[in-house]
C-alpha cells in the first residue's frame, strides 16, 4: 500500500508536458466563407475574423477550418480530416447560408435559380446532429452558431424565391434547426441569427448582405464568449 500511495504522488508530481492535457487540443472552427472569414469585400483580414477574436481571448491559436461554399454535406464530409483527427477539446460549427439559398452559382453563367433549398432542411438537421454526435464521441464539446441574417444587399437578392419574400424568410427555418440540435444533442448555442436581427443594426455589419465586416465578426466573438465560455476553455 506504501508503494502504491508513493508512485501515485509520484506521478501527480511530473511536469504538465509530461501528463495528457485538455489545454493543449486544439479548438476548431468548422464552417462556410463566414467562418473562414478572409476576404477582399468587404475586407476581413484574418486579425478580424471571430475565430481569432476569440484566440486572442483563449490566449491560444483556433484552428481555422472553413471553406467558402460549403454545406453541412461538405462539412460532415471533412469532418473527420479536418476536425477530429486533430483531437479537438471543441469544436465551432456555423453553417447553414448554403444550404438554405436558393440559388445555385454558376460560373460564367450567373446563376440558377431553385424551387427548393440546395439542402432540404430535414437533411441538414440530421448532419448537424451528426457532426455534434461524432464531436461529442471523440471527446470534444460541440459548440453551434446560428447563420448570420441577410439583407437586400444580398447579391442574388433578384432570384425569384427572394422576391416573392422576405430575405430571411428562407433561413429563418435552418437557423431555428441549429436551436433544435443544440436542444436535443447537448451543444452549446451561440443564436447569431436571432441576436442580430433583435438588434435591428445587423445591416451595417453586413455590407454585401451575407458576409460579416470586421464589426460583425466582434459581434459573433462576443456573442460566443458571452454563451459559451466555458465550452471553449
Amino acid at each position: 500500500m506504501r508503494i502504491a500511495a508513493l508512485l501515485a504522488l509520484a506521478a501527480l508530481s511530473l511536469p504538465a508536458q509530461t501528463r495528457p492535457a485538455a489545454q493543449t487540443r486544439p479548438v476548431i472552427a468548422l464552417g462556410d466563407s463566414v467562418t473562414l472569414g478572409i476576404r477582399p469585400r468587404p475586407r476581413v483580414r484574418a486579425v478580424d475574423r471571430f475565430s481569432n477574436l476569440l484566440a486572442a481571448r483563449l490566449r491560444r491559436p483556433i484552428r481555422n477550418a472553413g471553406v467558402g461554399g460549403d454545406t453541412t454535406r461538405d462539412l460532415l464530409a471533412r469532418l473527420g480530416r479536418d476536425v477530429l483527427n486533430h483531437s479537438p477539446r471543441a469544436v465551432l460549427i456555423m453553417a447553414g447560408l448554403n444550404d438554405a439559398a436558393y440559388v445555385d452559382p454558376a460560373p460564367g453563367r450567373g446563376i440558377t435559380e431553385r424551387d427548393t433549398p440546395r439542402v432540404p432542411l430535414a437533411e441538414f438537421e440530421r448532419n448537424l446532429a451528426e457532426m455534434v454526435e461524432r464531436t461529442k464521441r471523440a471527446g470534444a464539446k460541440p459548440i453551434l452558431l446560428t447563420p448570420n441574417p441577410m439583407t437586400r444587399r444580398y447579391v442574388y437578392q433578384r432570384a425569384r424565391f427572394y422576391q416573392d419574400h422576405d430575405i430571411n424568410d428562407g433561413l429563418a427555418p435552418f437557423a431555428e434547426a441549429v436551436r433544435r440540435v443544440a436542444r436535443t444533442h447537448g451543444a452549446c448555442l451561440a443564436d447569431v441569427h436571432a441576436d442580430w436581427l433583435s438588434r435591428r443594426q445587423h445591416s451595417r455589419w453586413l455590407p454585401d448582405g451575407l458576409h460579416p465586416n470586421p464589426a460583425g465578426h466582434r459581434r459573433i466573438a462576443d456573442l460566443v464568449w458571452q454563451r459559451c465560455r466555458e465550452s471553449l476553455r
